[in-house]
């Protein structure tokens, strides 16, 4: 009997039993960055759902015809035919699925499975053709087998089935039709034969089936495209740990750029995650999956902007241009003591060629008027007058340049996300012939917390400001203090750049989902190192057809 219904009913089980994992999980030992935990109510809920697929679509199966020979001995043999052979009964019982710590994988049984079968009989003998109908019931089939869950040497998951048992009970066959005489005498016979033929497909089916499954997992990926910037590497770092009651899986995690992909300066910290057994699914990752895909944006050169006056809402009373930012930047020198203070000039410093014919300020090359004092020492005119910068170039709009000068890192605190943000403000005065003559250069260090959760299958989130600090790195137009600039920045992160950020971070982005799989009643929580989604989980698939 080339294939029988029981072979198909086990095969369609330990499809469901194999493809409940897969479903929930993405794909030399390291330290993973990313971990998944299916918990043994997960295993079980899919189980049912299975079951239940299984039921409904095997009222949809034909099964193949089957053809053989009965030996009558010198008389020679007949040949009969069964055709359109379909599952008019099925008594599914609950099958087991249980994780194994044994074979470090799956063991799935499934005994006392009855089914009734009907269908069209032909014989041909000699001259003789005679046909009818017929019934069969088919009870007490088993199987059990266990199936081992490993990693292959590219970091895939790899299954292989380590054993399997088949059984089969009572074959009852019923002929009928006007020559159903020609073969009642060899129902016995008949039945012998398809009851061997089940026992003997069952378990090369399921071998079919686990090797085909495998062949599936081989061609998976591995290292997905997060955009047209950055990959992230997905490999299973060490093999699957089987528990009693739970399937965890390690996953590598690290973010790369596409063009040029370098090693982070830092390594995954190891940590661990708990066991949600309420749920059916946990899923977590370090911060270290953040941190290099930080990274790799800053050493490929993505992390930086450049702003100008027209980003500048025009209802804002400080502009990009030297007049306005003019007034946020005093110059000092320094005093006899070595405290550096205001300079005031007398009048308005006149700039001074450089050899090479363009203004630069790097050589001091300004002027001030001095007057002697009453010691006969040279002073500084102490006069408020026009400040330092729209003096040197009046009237020019500023362009600024944005970066991080190195790697934004994040942090995992219980209840929390924090992000360390080093980063530098270029500033240029445009000249009337498009040139970007530079004025200063400023380290910005600033600091933000922030908080995740999910709402409405939504996750959502917030940022606000810790700290903020402007410190002088280099300048053309003399030192100055930051005092007032420090606080324009503050004052522009709070109310022009956090508040439509937290809007848009306020609507959220769905949850990953796929049409078969839904997550249901998810919770984020923020532990020490490491952030963790767990959730139940909802499975639809199509009558007659499981799409993956």
């Amino acid at each position: 009997m080339k294939t029988s219904c029981c072979a198909v009913v086990a095969k369609m089980f330990v499809t469901a039993a194999l493809s409940a994992i897969f479903f929930f999980c993405t794909r030399a030992q390291e330290v993973p960055a990313v971990q998944v935990v299916f918990t043994d109510k997960g295993l079980q809920y899919a189980k049912n759902v299975f079951t239940n697929w299984i039921q409904d679509t095997l009222e949809l199966i034909t099964l193949p015809d089957v053809k053989g020979q009965i030996p009558l001995g010198f008389l020679g043999q007949m040949d009969y035919t069964l055709s359109g052979v379909n599952i008019s009964k099925c008594d599914f019982p609950d099958p087991s699925v249980q994780f194994s710590q044994e074979v470090s994988g799956l063991k799935t049984t499934m005994a006392g499975l009855n089914v009734a079968l009907t269908g069209d009989w032909r014989v041909h003998w000699g001259i003789l053709n005679a046909g009818g109908s017929f019934d069969v019931g088919v009870f007490q089939v088993g199987v059990a087998s266990e199936q081992h869950l490993g990693r292959d040497s590219g970091g895939r998951l790899c299954v292989s089935q380590v054993i399997c048992e088949a059984t089969t009970g009572q074959v009852d066959l019923r002929l009928h039709g006007g020559s159903s005489w020609i073969l009642q005498p060899f129902g016995s016979h008949l039945e012998a034969f398809i009851r061997r033929q089940i026992q003997a497909r069952l378990c090369p089916t399921m071998e079919d089936l686990v090797e085909n499954l495998e062949q599936h997992l081989q061609a998976m990926k591995v290292r997905l495209q997060v955009n047209q910037d950055l990959i992230v590497d997905l490999p299973l770092t060490s093999r699957p740990v089987v528990q009693a009651a739970s399937l965890r899986f390690g996953l590598k995690g690290e973010v790369s750029s596409v063009k040029e992909p370098k090693e982070p300066p830092f390594d995954p910290q190891p940590f661990v995650l708990p066991e949600h057994a309420q749920f059916m699914l946990t899923a977590a990752l370090s911060d270290f999956t953040l941190n290099s895909a930080s990274f790799s944006c800053w050493a490929a050169g993505l992390l930086h902007t450049f702003i100008d006056d027209s980003m500048v809402p025009a209802s804002s009373p400080v502009h990009l241009n030297t007049r306005s930012l003019g007034a946020f930047i005093p110059q000092v020198c320094p005093h006899s003591s070595g405290t550096p203070t205001l300079l005031r000039y007398a009048h308005t410093p006149q700039a001074r060629p450089h050899s090479s014919g363009t203004p630069t300020l790097l050589r001091y090359a300004y002027t001030t008027q001095v007057r002697p004092h009453s010691s006969g020492t040279p002073t500084l005119l102490r006069h408020a007058h026009t400040p330092q910068l729209p003096g040197l170039f009046p009237d020019l709009p500023v362009v600024l340049k944005v970066h991080a000068r190195n790697t934004p890192m994040f942090s995992f605190h219980p209840g929390a996300v924090t992000l360390i943000l080093p980063g530098a403000i270029k500033a240029f005065a445009l000249q009337a012939n498009a040139t970007r003559t530079p004025l200063f250069k400023l380290h910005l260090d600033s600091s933000y917390k922030g908080s995740v959760w999910v709402d409405n299958g939504r996750l959502k989130s917030s940022v606000t400001m810790d700290n903020l600090n402007l410190t002088l790195a280099a300048t053309t137009i003399g030192p100055f203090k930051t005092d007032a600039l420090e606080n324009l920045s503050r004052m522009t992160m709070k109310m022009l750049v956090l508040p439509p950020l937290n809007d848009r971070l306020s609507r959220g982005v769905i949850l990953p989902q796929s049409r078969q799989v839904h997550l249901v009643q998810a919770v984020v929580s923020v532990e020490e190192g490491f952030m963790d989604l767990h959730s139940d989980v909802e499975l639809r698939l199509n009558h007659g057809t499981m799409e993956h």
